[in-house]
């Protein structure tokens, strides 16, 4: 019996072999072949053309049975994948989604494991704290993930992380061409259109990519769901970009603006510490400007300094002053009728020293704003703030992982549905 199976087993390696030599990919390199042929499953030819497509102006009558065969394989998974992508997009209800899978060419079907939300736990201020995740969870798919599978992006070496949040992560920056760019994977509990973000806006948090306005006004809804966690009292205001672009531009009056955002982003401002104003310069550089008013001071934070644009950003940041000088006149954003006017009209402008910088070319200036968002609320220096290689992916899977998303759970079985679904056809057809 396993004389059969040994000659069995030759016999497909020679058809493989035979198919190596075919496509000019070598005879060893048969894992060449099937990331070809994945990337062929998402393209816009119909199933009965990927036969040509492969083998091109080949003569059929050349490959032996096992390799056609090998071939008929090929088309239906290509079919079954195009459904279960179909099917994902139209997001259909997980009951469909385990009729598909049970009708994939695979030859047995698991039930995938129930993973809840991720356990990775941050503080207030967006601090990952850095615990050894529980023994079930440790783990990397990176030794289960094929390297062929198409994901731009995936967690640095050494970050600690759960194998949900890697699952996740390999759902949000899965090639588009395969997963809908448009597909939500945020939909924040604060901030309304602002805390929506699909997975095209998430994939600017890939390395080197300049960060999305989604991006910053998603982690502007997340802050202002975590303040209101902490205390029924507003310490902090949060303002998405848009905010500060329509008031930079005088696209509207502050009374207006005041009225469009207080809802969502404000409050009273008695006991007001920081107001954080993220400003896109011309959609090619982020910087942050935070009105103190417990220390009584305008900061201008810049992690990329640019002397022929400091002028400019220093204007930017006093028309900001002054905008809010006239907002916060209104007595109605009192609780107190005790309460003073803050002044900040005659706040000093500063620029610390010692912030941290990156080169131009790494466009990290949208995650720093962030970082300076997350983790400078409570400090009077900005100095200590940092990134490293694992922050845009701790950035990632906070926005879609953390209590201010409304659907994380959705989207964490859909992280775990897809991947042990393509994994799992993919270690069968394999075989």
């Amino acid at each position: 019996m396993s004389g059969d199976g040994d000659g069995k087993k030759l016999r497909t390696r020679k058809a493989e072999k035979g198919l190596d030599k075919r496509m000019g990919l070598g005879v060893c390199s048969w894992p060449n072949l099937i990331s070809v042929i994945y990337s062929m499953y998402f393209s816009r030819q119909k199933p009965g053309d990927i036969r040509q497509t492969i083998f091109q102006t080949s003569n059929p009558r050349l490959f032996t049975n096992t390799e056609m065969v090998l071939i008929r394989e090929i088309e239906d998974m290509k079919n079954w994948l195009r459904q279960l992508t179909t099917c994902m997009l139209k997001n259909n209800t997980s009951s469909l989604m385990a009729r598909l899978v049970s009708q994939s060419p695979r030859k047995t079907v698991s039930e995938p494991p129930t993973l809840g939300p991720s356990s990775s736990k941050q503080d207030f201020k967006g601090k990952e704290i850095d615990k050894e995740p529980q023994s079930e969870q440790q783990g990397s798919l990176a030794s289960k993930i094929p390297k062929w599978m198409p994901v731009s992006f995936k967690p640095p070496q050494g970050m600690r992380i759960t194998n949900t949040e890697e699952e996740v992560a390999a759902y949000i920056f899965m090639s588009t061409e395969i997963l809908e760019g448009k597909e939500i994977l945020v939909r924040s509990r604060f901030g309304g259109q602002f805390g929506i973000g699909n997975r095209r806006s998430l994939q600017t948090l890939m390395p080197s990519h300049y960060v999305s306005n989604e991006v910053i006004a998603m982690v502007v809804c997340m802050m202002t769901h975590y303040r209101g966690m902490i205390s029924e009292y507003v310490f902090y205001w949060y303002l998405p970009p848009k905010f500060t672009q329509q008031a930079l531009e005088l696209k509207a009056t502050p009374n207006t603006l005041a009225h469009r955002y207080r809802t969502s982003f404000m409050g009273y401002v008695d006991l007001i510490s920081k107001i954080f104003l993220p400003v896109n310069d011309e959609d090619l550089h982020w910087y942050l400007v935070v009105l103190d008013l417990e220390d009584e001071k305008v900061v201008l934070l810049d992690s990329n300094p640019n002397p022929d644009r400091r002028e400019w950003r220093l204007l930017q940041a006093r028309k900001l002053e002054i905008c809010f000088q006239e907002i916060l006149m209104d007595r109605t954003f009192y609780d107190l009728r005790t309460s003073e006017f803050p002044r900040i009209s005659e706040f000093p402008l500063v620029e610390p020293e010692g912030l941290f910088q990156h080169p131009s070319s790494y466009n990290d200036c949208g995650v720093m704003v962030a970082k300076w968002m997350m983790d400078s609320k409570d400090e009077k220096t900005y100095d200590r703030i940092t990134l490293n290689s694992k922050s845009r992916m701790r950035l990632a899977l906070d926005l879609v992982l953390d209590s201010h998303n409304n659907i994380k759970d959705e989207v964490v079985n859909m992280a775990n549905l897809t991947l042990t679904t393509f994994i799992g056809a993919w270690a069968n057809f394999e075989d």
